[in-house]
């Protein structure tokens, strides 16, 4: 099995290149490389609408772990009121994150965007963009493990107690993609 914060590092340096990738400006038509930055950058949009939902489905299980681990830790894990209630703040917490990582991104590239007089804009900006993603993405390896809901280790448990994600289940969530064709029509 692979551990939880190392799928996300995966699935989130997918971003990082992504990003990379758009630091450089395209080529002119018929100017050498354009085939190929046009086709790396075909290549990575397909990586991040693979790699997006496993980053934002396993970012949603470790969120619910967490909030799982702290009702327990406070002695509220027997009451499904209070998981609720702090499953709930634990959500707003992580969107309130992911809110202002976007303020932050739009507040940086203004900054950049005003004060860039070169015209290398484009080009500062999305270095320092991949820069802030991939410490974010590194971040991923310094997160603690959380085990899973005790009486969760059934068959259908996507992952085990340290968050060792369970291969065969990972295959089969992407497998949906070519099986289901209302699943195939949200490919990139």
């Amino acid at each position: 099995g692979v551990p939880l914060c190392r799928v996300m590092l995966v699935t989130a340096l997918v971003y990082v290149g992504m990003i990379g990738v758009n630091a450089t400006a395209m080529p002119a038509p018929g100017a050498p490389g354009r085939t190929a930055f046009v086709a790396a950058n075909i290549f990575l949009s397909f990586l991040v609408g693979a790699a997006a939902p496993v980053l934002w489905t396993i970012q949603n299980l470790y969120v619910a772990r967490c909030a799982l681990k702290a009702a327990c830790c406070r002695g509220d894990s027997e009451s499904e009121v209070e998981v609720t209630r702090t499953t709930s703040a634990f959500n707003a917490l992580f969107y309130t994150f992911f809110q202002f990582s976007g303020a932050l991104g739009t507040g940086v590239s203004s900054v950049l965007l005003l004060l860039d007089k070169g015209g290398h804009s484009r080009t500062s900006l999305f270095v320092v963009l991949a820069v802030f993603s991939l410490v974010g993405a590194l971040g991923f390896l310094v997160i603690p493990q959380m085990p899973s809901a005790p009486g969760a280790e059934s068959e259908s448990a996507a992952s085990d107690q340290h968050g060792v994600v369970d291969a065969p289940r990972c295959s089969q969530t992407l497998g949906l993609l070519a099986s289901d064709s209302r699943m195939a029509l949200m490919a990139p």
